[in-house]
């Protein structure tokens, strides 16, 4: 976040993490200073529940059991076919389960025993040998920003280090958020090894490390872009507020609109809590709240959370702390249409800029 502020620091973050950029966005942090708070991402509220709890673990159970193969056996579909790359690396994978690739192995096989061995060390170059167990390759699993990458490393056999690669999760800041970065660096070190045959261009490990996590980034940015579907749905909305007096008469009436909205929901939490800082900010002391939005206003009275807004449903507790007396009514929308067209015209007037 910007230093001494409660602004999300949108270059950094679109610089370090890319992928996540428009999830963090979304996220309304509290801007009254209220302290963070553990979450329980499996219930709606965020709160534990020994039910939640339960259920998670038992679906952790299952996913590992639905993962445990037979070492040498490999689900074509699950294991290569689905797997979230391009078209070529999944064929890629399919030739080395298959053993069809050209390695020197293979070609001894065929008979043509000359420059078998691996180009980076000069043992005998076989697919475990080549992808995992060279020292080229062993030092770019090293540093490869992956949780579990010993799990790799350590596998007997390619098929094996294949299926252990699902069950690893890519670390920040490579802004990787589709399947594994497996797939990735065994191509990129096939390329490696055939630019030093070929062209006698050399990389080393951090460069190939690099041009794998390039490639994956690239690639993945370009599917978000084509489906975006896969990333959290925002949009720009707008925001309104109407005081009126006992009579009824308008006092005081403004708009404002709000960039990277995911939800309804977040949209009149958000509505809500800057009608309060306009109330504040005029010296209204003793007000009746009237909303459409049933499902904040019950967890505003109730005082019980909601997931999504955290930050939000502390600010408006905090901020109706300043006064004297407060009612929140949930009102029909149709009673509500005068703030829900002035929301929309200040949108309007903002998008016509």
């Amino acid at each position: 976040m910007i230093e001494d502020s409660t602004e999300w620091n949108m270059e950094l973050i679109n610089r370090i993490l890319p992928i996540e950029a428009l999830d963090i966005f979304t996220i309304r942090p509290s801007k009254t200073g209220s302290k963070d708070s553990h979450t329980w991402i499996p219930t709606k509220s965020g709160e534990y529940t020994t039910k939640s709890g339960y259920y998670t673990g038992l679906n952790r159970i299952n996913a590992t059991a639905r993962g445990t193969v037979t070492p040498g056996h490999c689900d074509w579909m699950s294991d290569i076919w689905t797997n979230p790359v391009p078209p070529k690396i999944r064929v890629f994978l399919w030739k080395i389960v298959r053993g069809t690739l050209p390695l020197g192995s293979n070609l001894a096989t065929r008979g043509l025993n000359t420059n078998t061995n691996c180009i980076f060390c000069g043992l005998e170059e076989t697919v475990h040998h080549l992808f995992i167990n060279c020292q080229f390759a062993a030092s770019i699993w090293e540093m490869a920003p992956i949780l579990g990458n010993s799990t790799i490393s350590g596998a007997t056999t390619f098929i094996s280090a294949l299926k252990a690669s699902k069950i690893t999760r890519n670390l920040p800041p490579i802004g990787l958020r589709l399947g594994s970065l497996f797939p990735w660096i065994v191509w990129t070190v096939w390329t490696t090894r055939n630019q030093r045959i070929f062209k006698n261009r050399t990389f080393d490990a951090s460069e190939t490390l690099t041009k794998a996590i390039t490639y994956a980034r690239e690639w993945q940015e370009a599917q978000l872009e084509a489906t975006p579907s896969a990333t959290t749905e925002t949009k720009t909305a707008g925001l309104a507020w109407i005081f009126t007096d006992n009579t009824g008469q308008i006092i005081h009436q403004g708009s404002t609109t709000e960039e990277w909205v995911s939800s309804p929901l977040i949209l009149e939490g958000l509505a809500i809590r800057e009608a309060l800082f306009q109330a504040k900010s005029r010296g209204y002391t003793n007000i009746e709240f009237k909303s459409d939005a049933q499902v904040i206003t019950r967890a505003i009275n109730a005082g019980d959370p909601i997931k999504g807004l955290f930050g939000v449903l502390q600010d408006i507790h905090h901020l109706t702390c300043h006064l004297s007396a407060f009612t929140f009514l949930h009102i029909p929308r149709l009673d509500n249409m005068a703030t829900d067209s002035l929301a929309k015209r200040a949108l309007a007037t903002m998008l016509a800029m």
